[in-house]
């Protein structure tokens, strides 16, 4: 969320973000950070594109997108929880076959909940809950700021779940 963050800063939003656009690297002195590639185009380009273009992948994109609609830093994010989820459930939050079948799910349906436990362990309530609010379908209510959304994973890695609003979360997804 951190290197969203700082590409959102800039006006670059990503549209396409995925499991293969993201991987570790060993920085000296700092350790393992998160790089991002491949990243689309600047949110005032987005206008060069046909109207109605549908651009991403279609397993991580945002219902937005399903329908051609303009992308915004929250597009990302919803990307970022359709990850996070894969990563920690072990399957995809709209497991279908078909292309068309998961687009239709995204537009029609809720994603799975988040499992309690996944291949790895246990999910903290709290990660669950930030997952869940990435992948609210409407992006107005979706979680829209990657720099709040990267304080919240951070809390969640240092084992902080004091300083994560889990309650309201959960709330805004229930809400929804």
């Amino acid at each position: 969320a951190g290197s969203l963050a700082e590409a959102h800063a800039r006006g670059i939003l990503h549209r396409n973000l995925k499991p293969t656009t993201i991987w570790l690297t060993e920085v000296p002195g700092a350790g393992e950070i998160v790089k991002v590639s491949k990243y689309g185009l600047r949110e005032r380009d987005v206008d060069l594109l046909p109207a109605g273009m549908i651009f991403g992948t279609p397993k991580y994109m945002a219902p937005e997108q399903v329908h051609g609609k303009q992308p915004t830093p929250a597009t990302d994010l919803y990307a970022l929880g359709t990850i996070l989820y894969e990563a920690l459930a072990g399957q995809s939050p709209f497991p279908f076959s078909s292309v068309r079948a998961i687009l239709s799910a995204k537009i029609h349906g809720d994603p799975l909940p988040v499992p309690e436990r996944g291949p790895a362990g246990p999910i903290s309530e709290a990660l669950a809950a930030i997952i869940q609010v990435l992948l609210i379908a409407d992006p107005e209510t979706r979680a829209h700021d990657a720099d709040t959304v990267a304080g919240w994973l951070e809390a969640v890695a240092a084992g902080r779940y004091d300083d994560i609003p889990t309650r309201q979360l959960q709330a805004l997804y229930i809400s929804r």
